[in-house]
């Protein structure tokens, strides 16, 4: 790809997934970063996400998924892009995703796998390295945490940690039934802090 043509990437919500906050986070801070940015917004199926990265004609597509369906949704894009002969369209994905379910989502034509607490540069790092775009040494970089989810047994409790003991503003909280976790955020400086507390046994949290 040649260096001096924008970058455009999707950045999709596959599946029942409804909590969008980090999507949305990822596409700003790469919009920032020079590139041109889709976001379908949620609940999308593998389909339409192939459709709109053939008709916005992508270089690269993001997947999210906090609900756990990762496993099944993230293959099926990837074959739906092939069924569009857009099979070298590359596909990444992040979200609440196990380690052990990363080999597997390799496997199946995902190129990389981001969980939480990943800096932004390491994605744009990895745009530009599987697109073949130069960019500067990795030490010119400025090493920090942009974004990091901290799962949590009690988020009241946690609350009371981050925004009592340590002096943190709450900017909110939030339940996302569909994910099966309460949400609290805060923000540290440059960092977006989310405390994830599971509602229940099967919430892909509570493997954490």
């Amino acid at each position: 790809m040649h260096k001096d043509k924008k970058i455009r990437v999707l950045i999709a919500k596959p599946g029942l997934d409804g909590h969008d906050r980090g999507a949305k986070y990822v596409a700003k801070a790469l919009s920032d970063q020079g590139m041109e940015v889709i976001y379908t917004g949620i609940r999308q199926t593998p389909e339409s996400i192939a459709n709109t990265a053939v008709q916005e004609d992508v270089d690269i597509v993001g997947l999210s998924c906090l609900s756990g369906a990762h496993n099944s949704l993230f293959p099926k894009v990837v074959e739906e892009l092939k069924k569009k002969n857009a099979g070298d369209v590359t596909v990444f994905g992040g979200g609440v995703i196990p380690k052990d379910d990363i080999p597997f989502l390799k496997q199946s034509g995902i190129s990389e796998v981001f969980t939480p607490g990943t800096p932004i540069r390491a994605i744009t790092a990895y745009i530009y390295k599987v697109l073949n775009i130069e960019v500067a040494p990795a030490e010119q970089y400025i090493k920090k945490l942009d974004h990091i989810g901290i799962a949590v047994t009690s988020l009241e409790e946690g609350i009371k940690l981050y925004a009592d003991s340590m002096g943190l503003a709450l900017g909110g909280t939030e339940e996302v039934p569909e994910q099966k976790v309460k949400v609290a955020f805060f923000k540290a400086g440059d960092v977006n802090i989310e405390l994830l507390e599971p509602t229940s046994p099967d919430s892909p949290v509570a493997k954490f």
